[in-house]
């Protein structure tokens, strides 16, 4: 049997944004809520989360990937906003969102979805949101200090980030948490 491997399609993070956002985390741990908060090196923009696919649907993915945004010129955007699914009240999934260029983002995920639903690859239930998932909630322990966290704490001004290319990452899941490995990258215009 064919192993399979856990993937999804995004744009990784510069060092600059990945390290101002885990000072965020920090003072939204503050809270002692019980939170899972992503590991710094494995901050990033999930495009379209794929799921377990086989190593010979690798090739076929980076193709539709090189489709899809062959046409888009390079651009940037802004992260400007925190907030959490499904809202700021409940919060489950703590996350950093896009300003500027997140209709760019968009309809790259959407053409993505278009294409990846040709090699049988189900499409989303939910529509598309441009964010950086922070952290995750375990429970409801700390829940009022970490709504009061979030609804007192700022992003830093400035946080831009240049895209040139998406990736298809591996998510190898361990004790210690997810390692993701690039396996394929697709240029913008």
């Amino acid at each position: 049997m064919t192993p399979h491997i856990r993937a999804f399609i995004a744009i990784d993070l510069n060092e600059t944004i990945k390290t101002s956002l885990e000072q965020v985390q920090k003072t939204l741990a503050s809270s002692e809520a019980d939170v899972k908060w992503t590991e710094k090196a494995s901050l990033h923009m999930t495009l379209k989360f794929l799921g377990d696919i086989s190593p010979d649907q690798v090739e076929p993915i980076a193709e539709v990937m090189t489709r899809v945004v062959a046409t888009t010129p390079k651009f940037s955007f802004d992260i400007t906003e925190l907030g959490a699914f499904p809202d700021i009240l409940f919060p489950k999934i703590i996350w950093a969102g896009v300003g500027q260029n997140a209709e760019t983002l968009e309809g790259i995920a959407r053409r993505l979805e278009e294409e990846l639903l040709k090699l049988k690859i189900k499409k989303d239930e939910r529509a598309f949101s441009a964010h950086i998932t922070l952290g995750r909630t375990r429970s409801t322990n700390g829940k009022d200090r970490l709504v009061a966290a979030l609804e007192e704490t700022n992003l830093p001004s400035g946080l831009s980030q240049a895209v040139g290319g998406i990736t298809l990452f591996q998510s190898l899941l361990t004790p210690q948490g997810p390692v993701y490995t690039a396996l394929k990258n697709a240029p913008l215009k």
